[in-house]
């Protein structure tokens, strides 16, 4: 398993939960060990996608907020079937290895494109006060 394919069971077993969790806990519902959990769950808080909350002695953690909306993910797929639906005849695949499918080369391109934008937004004023 990579470290995207941890971050992503990390972060939907949290969401599945719908509470705060403490370390051991999501360990266990994801099926991963305690210490990658606690080394993953170190960078998720880094990126500002996980928040700690302490309560005592005991460290629990729980998603920003929006995670929780299921409205978020709707719209998100909402928005984006045009632009895949309209990309997906603008793709050559002739060079492309075998062992890919068409849908995963949409996949990548929307990712790489995701990138892009991420990019394009650290350069923007949209987020400076």
């Amino acid at each position: 398993m990579s470290d995207k394919d941890f971050l992503l069971t990390i972060v939907e077993t949290m969401q599945k939960a719908d509470k705060p969790l403490i370390m051991n806990h999501i360990a266990k519902r994801a099926g991963i060990s305690p210490q990658l959990v606690d080394y993953h769950l170190e960078q998720l808080i880094n990126k500002g996608l996980v928040l700690l909350v302490k309560d005592n002695d005991k460290k629990y953690y729980i998603l920003q907020p929006i995670f929780y909306d299921e409205n978020w993910l709707d719209a998100l797929y909402k928005m984006l079937t045009p632009f895949v639906e309209g990309m997906s005849g603008r793709i050559g695949y002739e060079q492309c290895s075998l062992e890919i499918s068409s849908e995963r080369v949409i996949i990548n391109i929307l990712l790489m494109f995701l990138r892009r934008f991420e990019t394009e937004l650290e350069k923007s004023d949209l987020f400076k006060t």
